[in-house]
Order: C-alpha cells, then sequence, then structure tokens
C-alpha cells in the first residue's frame, strides 16, 4: 500500500531553539508553577528571586502563603511563628497576669479587712472597758434609751434638746431644765449623779452602749452653729433626740448613766 510523506532520509530534523520565556525571568515569583508546563525541557531553569522565599526576620508575608507552598516557595523553609500565634500568646500571657493581679489584690484586701476587723473590735474592746471602768449602768442606759425611742417624733423639728431632756425626766433620771439647749447638755446634766461626763475625743459613738447622752457644742460635726446638738444613744450605733441619727458623729461630751 502506498503512504504519503517524506521518506526517512527526507525528514527535516527539527531542533528546539532557545526561546524567550516571560516566566523564566529571575524576578518571577510564578517561575515555579509555569516551568513544568511552558518551558522547554532543554532551556536550563535559572534560580529564581522568590519574595516569599526571604527568611521571617524580614518577609512578614511567608508565614502567610505557607499553604501555597506548592504554587509559589522554591524551598521548604521552617515555619516562623505567626502573628496569630504571637497575638495569642501575648493574649495569654495578659490574662495570666491580670489573674495573678487581681489575685494579689484580693489577698491584699482580705489582709486589710482583717487588720481592720482587728482595729474594730480593739476599739469597741476599749470603749467597753472605758464603760466598764466609769461604772456604766445597763439599766438606767436601757430604760433612758427606750423613752427616748418611744418619745421621738420621727423626723427632725429643731428641737433635740427638749425631746432628750423629755426622756430624761420620763425615765426618772432627772428633772427637766428649762432653757438648756444641745451645747450646754454637758454643762448643765454633767451635774446629775446619775450621769458621768466624759470627753468623747477619739471615741467613736457608733460602738457606745445604750442610754448614752451624745453633746455637741454650736458647731461642731455639721451641727447647729448656735444650739449645737444632742441625742440619745440606742446600743446599735443610732441616736436618737427628736429624729432619728444613723450615722453619729464625733461629739463634743459624753453623759454616761452610771
Amino acid at each position: 500500500m502506498l503512504q504519503w510523506g517524506f521518506p526517512q532520509f527526507y525528514r527535516p530534523v527539527i531542533t528546539p531553539m532557545p526561546m524567550c520565556n516571560i516566566f523564566s525571568t529571575p524576578i518571577n515569583p510564578f517561575m515555579q508553577t509555569f516551568n513544568s508546563v511552558f518551558m522547554p525541557a532543554q532551556i536550563p531553569v535559572f534560580p529564581a528571586f522568590n519574595m516569599f522565599q526571604r527568611p521571617a526576620f524580614f518577609n512578614p508575608f511567608q508565614q502567610i502563603y505557607r499553604p501555597l507552598d506548592n504554587n509559589f516557595l522554591m524551598a521548604s523553609l521552617p515555619k516562623p511563628q505567626g502573628i496569630k500565634s504571637t497575638l495569642i500568646n501575648w493574649y495569654d500571657s495578659a490574662v495570666d497576669n491580670t489573674k495573678k493581679v487581681i489575685n494579689k489584690g484580693k489577698e491584699t484586701v482580705k489582709k486589710g479587712y482583717e487588720y481592720a476587723k482587728k482595729g474594730y473590735n480593739y476599739v469597741k474592746a476599749s470603749v467597753k472597758d472605758l464603760m466598764d471602768k466609769i461604772g456604766y449602768n445597763a439599766e438606767k442606759g436601757q430604760r433612758l434609751a427606750q423613752e427616748a425611742k418611744k418619745g421621738a417624733a420621727g423626723r427632725f423639728k429643731g428641737k433635740c434638746a427638749t425631746y432628750v431632756k423629755k426622756a430624761v425626766e420620763n425615765a426618772n433620771l432627772g428633772e427637766y431644765k428649762y432653757g438648756v439647749h444641745g451645747k450646754d447638755m454637758a454643762r448643765v446634766y454633767g451635774q446629775n449623779k446619775n450621769f458621768k461626763r466624759i470627753s468623747a475625743k477619739g471615741i467613736n459613738v457608733k460602738d457606745l452602749p445604750a442610754g448614752c447622752i451624745l453633746c455637741y457644742e454650736a458647731g461642731k460635726s455639721g451641727h447647729h452653729k448656735v444650739y449645737g446638738h444632742t441625742g440619745i444613744t440606742q446600743g446599735n450605733g443610732t441616736e436618737i433626740s427628736d429624729g432619728i441619727t444613723r450615722n453619729p458623729k464625733e461629739a463634743s461630751y459624753i453623759l454616761v448613766p452610771v
């Protein structure tokens, strides 16, 4: 059968010519991808400069493009610590340090509370010792406190001394003294044998037992600048006159039932 074509000795021998391939330039980061597809095998592959192959200390993108190793990176480099890992480490460190600070703060507050409690108990014990030394009469004190509570108006009317003197009279601890204001209570009722007058300096009046008469000079602890103030302790941190003071301040003098 006749076959058309060049005889074997007439077939031209085609020699591949060197070709200019844009993918073989040294500055092409994609050469690794296109070498196996477009470039003739006869042309040597020149080493290419790859921006993603640089060491991590001046290539912040290497870790980001790690998943594309087969396409972009021409060499397997050790994976540096990435931004995400660094942030996580910073966050964990910050959380640990914050927990340490909080725990240390809790311990400090707890110690401070314990010291304050010891100090409060010491002051309270000191007040009790003082009352024992003076000879505080609990029966008279409770009686006077009850009369003050029973006769209180429930609100302040500017007549604190009037209500205190009425309570003293109703408790059978002294007669009612006219013309005596809050600032005069320590001087006048201090002469009564049922009371012992002492200075209130350094004494927390909220720790006093029931029935002690607090005497405030004019303007003392924010009270009236002319007439002062007076009230009777209830033994629970409050004092009563015409109204109820739930947070009494430091007084000038104290009349202790004896």
